[in-house]
């Protein structure tokens, strides 16, 4: 790592910054390999006895989309840290303790997870009703040709929750990485650099991009179904945009930095196919 108009930038795959976005990648691969390995060959297959054991498969990629999500603000945390407060970042954001934050966010996805689809009842409609049995379940319906909750009032707890949470993180990020360039423009200025460069208005396309999409997903996910019973935009609005969630945010994380590109183009050459150790592909604007 070096540092440039008191900006550190990361050479190292021990970064924090890595580190972040390689967990971020772990759980969208995970996610992806729910859909290759599980939701595809039931759909092929018609099988009724997967079908029955869906929410299994719904907990992995409600984990895998939490931690995710998570990992997006931590993230732009990160790249915040790493423009206003420079001088404590080594120390702020250390490997260990790095790691350390991203165990933490994983936990607390686990935890909450665990708690809503494993062990909370649905609370009784009218005082003389006992508790549901069953917790909350997401589970692949065939009729909305996605997955879905349980019609039991824990589950949309859950969802209403977890929908809000979703929301604030994305204004949240749109807000910080905004501010972030707002800080970056200021320190070059001081050095006398006042042309905005393409790097930094592609990151915040990126930014907004990736934020906008997690808007899209929501309506797309809970409202639209609501409103439509044709078998094909069901099956989009329910399992197409849910897988492609994660192929959509990295699409665009390519798309918009040139630096990644080159340097997997560069790999790829020198390597001819052959995987070795990426140095230095990512930069924190």
């Amino acid at each position: 790592m070096h540092v440039k108009n008191n900006i550190p930038t990361n050479r190292t795959l021990n970064h924090s910054f890595l580190i972040l976005t390689g967990n971020q990648a772990i759980f969208y691969g995970i996610l992806g390999m729910v859909y290759a390995v599980y939701v595809i060959p039931m759909l092929v297959l018609n099988s009724k006895c997967m079908m029955e054991n869906s929410h299994h498969a719904g907990f992995l990629v409600l984990m895998c989309y939490d931690v995710s999500i998570q990992a997006h603000v931590l993230i732009t945390v990160n790249r915040f840290c790493a423009v206003f407060m420079p001088m404590v970042y080594r120390n702020l954001f250390s490997a260990k303790l790095t790691k350390r934050i991203v165990l933490a966010s994983f936990l607390i996805s686990i935890t909450i997870l665990t708690i809503f689809f494993q062990f909370c009842k649905s609370r009784p409609i009218s005082h003389h009703q006992r508790p549901l049995s069953v917790p909350c379940r997401c589970y692949y319906s065939e009729e909305a040709l996605g997955f879905t909750y349980k019609d039991n009032p824990i589950c949309w707890d859950y969802a209403t929750v977890n929908t809000a949470k979703i929301l604030t993180m994305c204004i949240f990020n749109v807000l910080v990485d905004t501010i972030t360039i707002w800080k970056v423009r200021r320190i070059r200025s001081a050095h006398g650099v006042t042309k905005i460069q393409k790097k930094e208005i592609d990151f915040l396309k990126q930014s907004f991009g990736q934020a906008i999409f997690l808007f899209i997903c929501i309506p797309a996910l809970y409202i639209v179904p609501l409103f439509t019973t044709t078998p094909l935009a069901k099956f989009i609005m329910g399992t197409t945009f849910w897988a492609s969630i994660h192929a959509v945010d990295g699409a665009l994380t390519l798309y918009f930095n040139v630096e990644i590109r080159k340097s997997l183009a560069t790999q790829f050459k020198l390597n001819k196919g052959v995987s070795g150790p990426m140095q230095g592909i990512i930069g924190l604007l």
